[in-house]
């Protein structure tokens, strides 16, 4: 079986802050002082802490300032059926649209496993 070969070619990717209000789900409206903020230089590769391609079905990590409201690690309790979850107390992150599985946030780090 030959491997499969993905080209490098630069990403979008969206950080989504959600503030959670009792039962229900209120959208956090950013200012420029609460908006979430990361730079291309703050995306890396979370085994070598390297700026460059993130290869699909690797754990990448996100540095930044107001990217989460709250410090969490993924736990077993958040798991569906095994799998990670997308959202993680309110954070979700979109690689060229889509939704990544998430191991932990807080308000200056986020590691996530970027999707194929």
């Amino acid at each position: 079986m030959g491997q499969r070969h993905f080209p490098l070619v630069p990403v979008l990717i969206v950080v989504f802050v959600l503030m959670h209000a009792g039962a229900s789900l209120l959208a956090q409206i950013p200012t420029a002082a609460t908006a979430p903020y990361f730079t291309a230089a703050g995306v890396v590769q979370a085994a070598t802490q390297t700026v460059k391609a993130l290869a699909p079905n690797t754990i990448a990590t996100i540095y930044g300032t107001n990217l989460s409201w709250t410090t969490h690690a993924v736990t077993a309790a958040d798991t569906n059926s095994g799998s990670l979850p997308t959202v993680l107390d309110g954070v979700s992150v979109h690689v060229q649209g889509v939704l990544c599985n998430l191991f932990y946030v807080s308000p200056t780090q986020i590691n996530f496993l970027v999707p194929y």
